[in-house]
C-alpha cells in the first residue's frame, strides 16, 4: 500500500482490527497506529493535507488517552518537521488548557510530550493560524495558557518540574518569549509564583448566558488577584492569604458569564454568532 499520501493515511485510519478479543474503542485507529514505523521513509512531509491529518491524531491520541500512540506520533514527526504540526494544532497548548477535563490523563499525556523534546515555551503567534483554537491560545506560552486558572497552573507545574526540568533554566527560557515580560513578571517574582505552595481552586462549570456553551469557567478573579500581588512585590505570605479568602466569596458570586467573554467583551448577538465554532471548545 502506498502511505506517503494522504489517502493512503486514510486507509489505514479506516482500517479496523479484525480480532475479536481487541479491547480497542471502535474508532481506535490501530492499524495505522500499528504501521507507523514501516511507513516512516514513506511519509511525506511536504503537504498541507498531510501535516493536518498527524496534527488530527495527536489530538485523537490524546482525548482517547492513548498514550503510546500520542509518543510514536511525536516520535515519526521528530522535532524539525514538528514546526510544519504546529500550524495546525499545538499538543503541549491543548493539553496544558484542557488539564481539568481528565487531571490524570492529561498529566500523564503532557509527560509524554515533555519527554519527546516538544517545546514548553513555543508562542502560539501568526504561526499558528490555522489552529482551530488559535484566538483561545493566541499569543500564549503553555505556562502562560496555564496561569490562567490555579487549577490549571498547579498540575502543569506539577508535571514539569519531575520531568528534570531546572526552575531557573525553566523561567529563562520563558521570558525569552516576552508574553509574561510584558506583564510585569521578572525572574524571581514568577520564581515565586513557581515556588508558592497553594491550594487551587476547581472553578464550577455554567453554560454561559453569553455565548451559551456548556461546560464554562468564569475568571478566577481571585488568581487573577494574587498574580498581579506577585508582579507588584508583594510578600507572598499575604498575597496567597488573600487569595485563600478571596477564593470563597468570589466562587460563591458567579454571573454565568465565561471567561472568554468576559475577556473579549462578547454579548449575547455576538456569543450567538459564534455557534459556528468547534465543539471541542466547550470545555474551554
Amino acid at each position: 500500500m502506498n502511505c506517503s499520501g494522504l489517502t493512503g493515511i486514510r486507509r489505514l485510519v479506516t482500517k479496523r482490527c479484525s480480532n475479536t478479543n481487541c479491547h480497542h474503542p471502535p474508532l481506535h485507529p490501530a492499524a495505522l497506529y500499528w504501521a507507523l514505523p514501516l511507513i516512516k521513509t514513506q511519509f511525506s512531509r511536504c503537504i498541507d493535507s498531510i501535516d493536518r491529518t498527524v496534527a488530527h491524531l495527536w489530538q485523537i491520541s490524546i482525548l482517547e488517552e492513548d498514550h503510546e500512540a500520542l509518543e510514536n506520533l511525536v516520535t515519526l514527526v521528530g522535532n524539525t518537521h514538528y514546526q510544519r504540526i504546529l500550524k495546525w494544532f499545538s499538543p503541549v497548548h491543548f493539553v496544558t488548557w484542557n488539564m481539568s477535563q481528565n487531571i490524570s490523563a492529561r498529566r500523564k499525556s503532557l509527560r509524554v510530550l515533555i519527554n519527546t523534546g516538544l517545546d514548553l515555551h513555543y508562542l502560539a503567534d501568526e504561526r499558528s493560524s490555522a489552529n482551530q483554537y488559535y484566538k483561545l491560545i493566541r499569543d500564549n506560552t503553555p505556562t502562560s495558557l496555564g496561569m490562567r486558572f490555579s487549577l490549571t497552573f498547579f498540575h502543569f507545574r506539577e508535571v514539569v518540574f519531575p520531568c528534570g526540568t531546572q526552575l531557573s533554566t525553566f523561567i529563562e527560557h520563558e521570558l525569552q518569549q516576552g508574553q509574561l515580560v510584558s506583564k510585569g513578571w521578572t525572574p524571581s517574582t514568577l520564581q515565586t509564583l513557581f515556588e508558592l505552595d497553594f491550594r487551587p481552586v476547581e472553578m464550577p462549570r455554567f453554560t454561559c448566558t453569553e455565548c451559551k456553551y456548556p461546560n464554562r469557567r468564569s475568571t478566577e478573579k481571585a488568581w487573577e488577584m494574587l498574580l498581579k500581588n506577585l508582579i507588584d512585590g508583594r510578600d507572598p505570605i499575604c498575597a496567597l492569604k488573600e487569595f485563600e479568602e478571596a477564593a470563597e466569596v468570589i466562587t460563591e458570586d458567579l454571573k454565568g458569564i465565561c471567561w472568554y467573554c468576559e475577556s473579549q467583551g462578547i454579548g449575547s448577538k455576538q456569543g450567538e454568532d459564534s455557534a459556528g465554532d468547534s465543539p471541542l471548545l466547550l470545555s474551554w
